[in-house]
C-alpha cells in the first residue's frame, strides 16, 4: 500500500500526477517481499481506462524500461498469450 508523494504535486508532471511514482514503490515494495522482480512474473493482468495510464503502468511496474513502454506494445510483447519481454540488462529474451 502507498499513497501520494511529494513528486505526484511538486514536479508538475503529469506522469505522476497520474501514479506512476506509487506504483514504482508499491512494486518495489511487493518484489521486495515476494522475493522476486519483474522477470519472474509470468502473468500480468492490467487494466487502466486511458491507453496512457496503461503504458506507464507497464513501466512503472518494470515489466520495459521507462520510455519504451510504446515499442513494446507495437512489437506485441504485451499481448494475449505474448508473454512480455524480458528486458533484464545484457538479455534480448523473450518471454512466451
Amino acid at each position: 500500500m502507498t499513497t501520494d508523494f511529494a513528486s505526484t504535486f511538486d514536479e508538475k508532471s503529469m506522469i505522476k500526477m497520474v501514479g506512476s511514482d506509487m506504483t514504482k514503490d508499491a512494486a518495489r515494495q511487493v518484489y521486495e517481499q515476494a522475493g522476486i522482480g519483474p522477470q519472474d512474473v509470468d502473468v500480468v493482468e492490467l487494466h487502466d481506462c486511458f491507453s496512457a495510464n496503461e503504458l506507464i503502468t507497464y513501466e512503472a511496474l518494470g515489466l520495459c524500461p521507462e520510455g519504451q513502454a510504446g515499442k513494446y506494445v507495437d512489437d506485441e510483447a504485451f499481448t494475449y498469450g505474448c508473454g512480455w519481454r524480458d528486458h533484464s540488462p545484457g538479455e534480448a529474451n523473450e518471454r512466451r
